[in-house]
């Protein structure tokens, strides 16, 4: 009994974590795509990633991630930062646009999940809302602190570019060469997933309290 139940609720879990993931990646790459738009580069448009359909951005290695170990990315909006009239700065909000708008998507989630029995739910459909609205906080939350390392294809390897003296000094390329080992060791490694852990709960209780 206890395992079927057990099942039941990991297959519940998985129905809802892969389709939270899709909306929170569609919104993260769009912002991406319309924040060069904006400066001026075609890129993302002539790339066809001008879009929330979470197909044109998925990376299945990415989602494998994300089922598994509870963390994920997507395949990343090209933008070419020389079409930017300020290149440094424009590349910046161009790189930050993806985790701000998942932590502003995570606001939402927590308005919602603060005010939703106000709006006369009540029961299984309240417990419903409530289940989908902490995964879908969650979810957002956890892509937004991920993608802020700064390891390739993450938003967070833009920075190295941006604040680094040399942009294209050797060891960048040479986090880029190997960053799947990185990704690894934060898999592999307790302290890594501890301290990625402890990110994200401290950037919950933070966005909480613009709610609560």
């Amino acid at each position: 009994m206890l395992h079927s139940q057990s099942m039941y609720q990991n297959i519940l879990h998985l129905v809802t974590i892969v389709p939270v993931f899709f909306i929170a990646l569609s919104f993260h790459e769009f912002a991406h795509g319309i924040v060069a738009t904006m400066f001026g580069d075609p890129t993302p448009r002539d790339e066809g990633r001008l879009t929330l359909n979470p197909f044109a951005h998925i990376n299945w290695m990415g989602l494998l991630f994300l089922v598994i170990f509870r963390f994920g990315w997507a395949n990343p909006v090209p933008f070419n930062s020389s079409y930017f009239k300020h290149k440094r700065f424009y590349t910046l909000l161009t790189a930050m646009a993806g985790p701000v708008t998942n932590f502003l998507l995570a606001l939402i989630g927590m308005f919602c999940a603060a005010y939703s029995a106000k709006l006369g739910l009540s029961g299984l459909t309240l417990h419903w809302v409530l289940y989908f609205l902490t995964i879908f906080i969650d979810i957002n939350i956890i892509l937004g602190v991920f993608n802020l390392i700064p390891i390739p294809p993450l938003d967070g390897s833009h920075l190295l570019r941006v604040f680094a003296p040399d942009p294209d000094a050797a060891w960048i390329g040479m986090i880029e060469q190997y960053s799947i080992f990185f990704f690894l060791m934060i898999v592999m490694i307790p302290s890594l997933q501890r301290g990625l852990l402890w990110l994200v709960i401290k950037t919950k209780l933070l966005l909480s309290l613009l709610v609560f």
